[in-house]
């Protein structure tokens, strides 16, 4: 019924094979090693944790992503500053009907080290 009623996949390009048989790579790789959702857990507890203790106020939803909305555009300037002098490049969004001085979006990963880690909570909490 919804590929047949729904408007979202009249007219649409189907996704090219290699990105669809990446995308069922990436599902299998998953399955078979459990360790990798593990460490991201741990990854994002901890930054989550991190930050909590320092009074930011994080959403309670396991998400590895991390929005930090800056208070003004001086604030914006000065993280970014922060960020990358701590080896940390972050994602800046600035939308139309988003937060009126952007926020910076960062997504933690089950590859990223705790020395990586730690770079983040760094430049977010000095």
């Amino acid at each position: 019924k919804i590929l047949t009623r729904s408007r979202m996949f009249g007219g649409n390009t189907p996704l090219p094979l290699p990105l669809a048989n990446a995308a069922l790579t990436a599902v299998n790789i998953l399955r078979a090693d459990k360790s990798l959702r593990r460490r991201l857990v741990e990854n994002v507890s901890y930054v989550k944790d991190q930050l909590q203790q320092s009074g930011f106020e994080i959403s309670a939803p396991p998400s590895p992503i991390i929005a930090v909305v800056p208070k003004s555009s001086r604030d914006a300037t000065a993280l970014k500053n922060k960020c990358l002098a701590n080896n940390v490049f972050p994602s800046f969004i600035n939308y139309h009907g988003g937060p009126k001085n952007g926020f910076f979006r960062f997504a933690i990963s089950s590859e990223h080290t705790k020395s990586q880690l730690d770079d983040l909570l760094k430049a977010l909490l000095s």
